[in-house]
Formats: structure tokens, C-alpha cells, sequence
């Protein structure tokens, strides 16, 4: 299968490949993030929430889950020229699928970052809903159904969000919704929000600048007639992800993260609340 150009990221950096049939990309990495995700294999209560994991990118690997890239020996191409690793795509089942990016965490910086990228980070985290409400949207990817293509809203326009704002700013994420669909879709990913925090709590593992995405396929949704409750990837996923400066630890529990999740759970259940069917 050949890879091409993703054009359904809601955020991030770098120039991220997928296959032809939607099952896989190719995303470029940090030795570190390999390291990670290999070592969640062993992690049940982990594993779960992160998209599978098919290995670090190289030629041989490649050829053997059939994929390949025109010019593949052209250093020209972005995402061979560093470490890059092959992962789920978590929406790859999906027809029409909206995507959200949230980035969790008041402290966003690793530990080895330098005392100059500490004060960056941190200035970001006080302007922004990351030092409030531990978490901050950096990305929203939503199906316009009039006209079959889709809007975006970037990192720039997340950062632009506080407080006061924040509830509208994730209702954009299920605007192309009913009301009746909208609370579905709160429900179930505050659920999936609460089964995140307990296996998490039980972890002694750190996530620093990692981040949610949470999709749900628009066009299966609306068609589905069985009142939504089909479950599975189909209709509505969450997977956490951007784990490079993520670690295992000796008993401490995640708090910084933890404290995101809760926030967004709260900042759901409000939502929910706010909508009459």
C-alpha cells in the first residue's frame, strides 16, 4: 500500500503518512517515543489507551506490512529523514470522522527541556486554559455538512480560549451534531474520560505535553438506527498520544495530567447539562 499525505490532523508537528486504506501511519518520532510505546505492550491498564503500536519505521518493517513510498530513498522526504514509527489510525474506520486535539497538563515542559524552553512553556500555560484547567485545546477538525469539506480550528485559535470561553470552545467539536447526538457524545467520552483517570491513577507512570484525541464518525452517527448505542471504534474513539517525553516512575502518580482529565470530564458533564433534546 502506498502512503500519502494525512490531511485529517487536528494538531501537532511534522509531516505525518498514511496508508492508502487508512489503517497506518507513519509518524516522525524521538527514539524516546519508540521507547515508550514498546514498553507499554507489557501495560494493560495502559495499552488500551494508546493507538496500537506496529514498531519503529524501517524499510524491512515496512515491506512487510506492505507499505511503501514513492522516492523512499530520497532524503527530500520529511519523514524518513529522523526516527519515525508506525501507529494506528484511530478514525481509519471512520466515513466522516471529527477530531479533537486537547493537551493535557498545568506543566507542559520534560525534564531535560533547557531553562529557556522551562520559561517559554510555562508563560504558555499561564496565558492559557493549561494553567487553569490543566488542559487546552491545540486542535479541532469538524465535518462542514454543507459543503463536504471541513473546518479548522488551530493551535493559534485554542490559545486565544480561557475560562470564560472554554465551554463554547469545546462545544465547536460537536457542532455539526444534533442535541440528541451532541449528549451521546458528552456522555460517552465523559465516561471514557473516568475509565482513563482510574486505570491512570493506578499507574506510576508521568505524561509530560501529551494530549487526548477524541474522534466520533459524523456520517455513521447520523445514519445509525439503533439510537447511537453500537459501540466500537466505528462510531467514537479517544486515545492518548505525543508520549516522547513520557516515563515510567517509582510510585508517583500523574497529578498534572490527572488534573486535566478531571477538568474536561467537568467541562462535559456541564455541557451535557446545557442541552435540552
Amino acid at each position: 500500500m502506498k502512503l500519502i499525505p494525512f490531511n485529517l490532523q487536528a494538531a501537532g508537528h511534522g509531516e505525518v503518512l498514511v496508508s492508502e486504506d487508512g489503517q497506518y501511519l507513519v509518524k516522525p518520532c524521538l527514539e524516546s517515543e519508540i521507547y515508550f510505546y514498546a514498553s507499554c505492550d507489557e501495560c494493560n491498564a495502559l495499552r488500551k489507551w494508546i493507538p496500537r503500536f506496529y514498531g519503529k519505521w524501517d524499510i524491512e518493517h515496512a515491506k512487510q506490512l506492505q507499505l511503501w513510498v514513492d522516492g523512499l530513498e530520497n532524503d527530500t522526504n520529511l519523514s524518513m529523514r529522523s526516527s519515525a514509527f508506525i501507529l494506528e489510525n484511530i478514525i481509519h474506520d471512520m466515513k466522516r470522522p471529527c477530531v479533537m486535539d486537547i493537551k493535557l497538563g498545568r506543566q507542559l515542559w520534560a525534564l531535560d527541556a533547557s531553562p529557556e524552553k522551562r520559561a517559554r512553556l510555562d508563560v504558555v500555560s499561564q496565558l492559557t486554559t493549561s494553567g487553569s484547567l490543566g488542559f487546552r485545546i491545540t486542535g479541532i477538525l469538524v465535518a462542514d455538512k454543507a459543503s463536504r469539506s471541513y473546518a479548522t480550528y488551530s493551535t493559534a485559535w485554542g490559545k486565544r480560549i480561557g475560562n470564560d470561553t472554554i465551554l463554547q470552545g469545546l462545544s465547536v467539536f460537536f457542532s455539526p451534531c444534533s442535541n440528541h447526538l451532541k449528549k451521546f457524545l458528552l456522555e460517552k467520552f465523559s465516561s471514557l474520560l473516568e475509565d482513563f483517570e482510574s486505570d491512570v491513577s493506578s499507574l506510576s507512570v508521568e505524561f509530560r505535553s501529551s494530549s487526548l484525541l477524541l474522534a466520533y464518525d459524523l456520517e455513521s452517527l447520523e445514519n445509525c438506527t439503533q439510537d447511537f448505542e453500537k459501540e466500537g471504534s466505528q462510531l467514537y474513539n479517544m486515545k492518548l498520544i505525543d508520549l516522547a517525553h513520557s516515563n515510567w516512575t517509582l510510585g508517583s502518580v500523574d497529578e498534572n495530567t490527572l488534573f486535566g482529565v478531571r477538568s474536561l470530564r467537568e467541562c462535559f458533564q456541564k455541557l451535557c447539562q446545557n442541552i435540552h433534546c
